[in-house]
């Protein structure tokens, strides 16, 4: 295309945190700017279950907060949704003498050691199965010591949990301590609930007990993760306007930007609009420890960089809803990538000119298919991603976005 203009998704991630927050406030709150994917979906049908009243009207949710506690068996199905299991695990306690989470296996194979420990520690139930998690009894206030180089899911877990207990909490962290930035948005989404979480150094967390949730209403952003697709696609496509990009954002994604204007990228603002326009660039080599999701679409922007590009964290791709570093790696090498692996943790894209050399995976991981569509825009031949379908996981109106920019591509068997 030579431009166009795209309404990026809204926030999966704050959407998580909000749902949550409102259904643990006494009274009613407003979310507005909704986008549903199956991820949000596993979260209010959780949240349901646990007794909140959830009215999806339009662009708004209306959430009246859980009126009482249930001391009965569930079982909640989570289907592939880590943010969901992840911080739905501590307040399952507070609610259910005992509760089994259902998913699917993938879900179930990436790592929950951080809450085994926890559980454990505590002479609590946690046993987990090929598609499923049952855990029983109440996780106590008191010191949490985790690493810091764990998914921040488990630590925005506990933030939802423990002020709601008696007895106030620290959280001490190990170093090293990524994903921090997502941290502060579920301190950040708290506190609009009337939630304070006091930080009393870069590694402790203090918590203090006995808080109540507020109702508010919260007006959602943009999902930064998402746009990142759509600048790669006006860097090398063409001239294209991206609405309702605020001026500054707690999204750890929200980075995507200056990443790219640092490279060159030429970016501007227009009114709440950014336009980003095809552009000859040289990225700067990246850690992306504190973004992982990232890592896909940035390994595809980076094959077109006028120079190698070395990326570091990326160990953090391992365990995702793929192995996202193989997936990154085998599909860049199919589209005539040079990919060098000097580590677990480290690797060089060489970049080239984009030619299938045989069918691509998604392995049903949707920011692996979303990344790779994009780079497939400029490829010189015809490319094929298997399994699309792992889109409706986050953004489901993702191939008609991309259709209404006018890039041809069609369903196949």
């Amino acid at each position: 295309f030579a431009q166009g203009e795209v309404n990026c998704p809204y926030s999966k991630s704050i959407m998580h945190r909000a749902l949550i927050c409102a259904s643990l406030a006494s009274g009613l709150s407003v979310i507005n700017n909704v986008t549903l994917s199956d991820d949000i979906i596993a979260t209010i049908d959780c949240l349901r279950v646990f007794g909140a009243d959830i009215k999806i009207a339009g662009n708004q949710i209306i959430v009246r907060g859980i009126k009482e506690g249930k001391n009965k068996n569930e079982v909640l199905e989570v289907n592939e949704s880590a943010s969901t299991l992840r911080f739905l695990i501590p307040i399952s306690t507070l609610f259910f003498d005992k509760v089994v989470f259902k998913g699917k296996k993938s879900l179930f194979r990436r790592p929950l050691v951080v809450y085994e420990e926890v559980f454990r520690k505590q002479k609590l139930k946690f046993v987990e199965e090929d598609d499923q998690l049952t855990v029983s009894g109440k996780l106590k206030s008191g010191d949490y010591l985790l690493n810091g180089n764990c998914s921040s899911q488990f630590f925005s877990g506990l933030l939802f949990y423990l002020p709601l207990l008696p007895e106030s909490s620290t959280i001490t962290i190990r170093k090293p301590y990524y994903s921090q930035g997502y941290v502060a948005l579920t301190i950040d989404i708290l506190k609009k609930f009337g939630i304070e979480i006091i930080k009393k150094t870069k590694y402790e967390l203090h918590i203090p007990g006995n808080q109540t949730y507020k109702p508010t209403t919260i007006n959602n952003e943009i999902d930064y993760s998402h746009l990142a697709f759509w600048l790669g696609l006006a860097t090398m496509n063409g001239n294209l306007v991206c609405n309702q990009v605020d001026g500054d954002s707690k999204q750890p994604d929200f980075k995507i930007i200056r990443i790219l204007q640092n490279a060159n990228v030429r970016i501007s603002r227009i009114g709440r609009s950014l336009l980003c326009e095809k552009s000859t660039y040289l990225l700067d080599n990246l850690g992306i420890d504190n973004q992982p999701d990232l890592g896909p679409i940035l390994a595809c922007i980076a094959s077109q960089s006028q120079g190698k590009v070395t990326l570091t964290g990326v160990k953090r791709l391992v365990s995702k809803e793929s192995n996202r570093l193989n997936a990154v790696c085998n599909n860049l090498k199919n589209l005539n990538i040079e990919v060098t692996r000097f580590s677990l943790d480290k690797i060089m894209i060489h970049p080239g000119k984009v030619k299938a050399l045989a069918p691509l995976d998604s392995y049903s991981d949707h920011r692996i298919f979303m990344a790779f569509a994009i780079l497939a825009t400029i490829s010189e031949n015809p490319v094929i991603i298997k399994n699309y379908e792992c889109i409706q996981k986050s953004y489901p109106n993702f191939l008609k976005d991309l259709a209404q920019l006018q890039i041809k591509f069609e369903y196949i068997n």
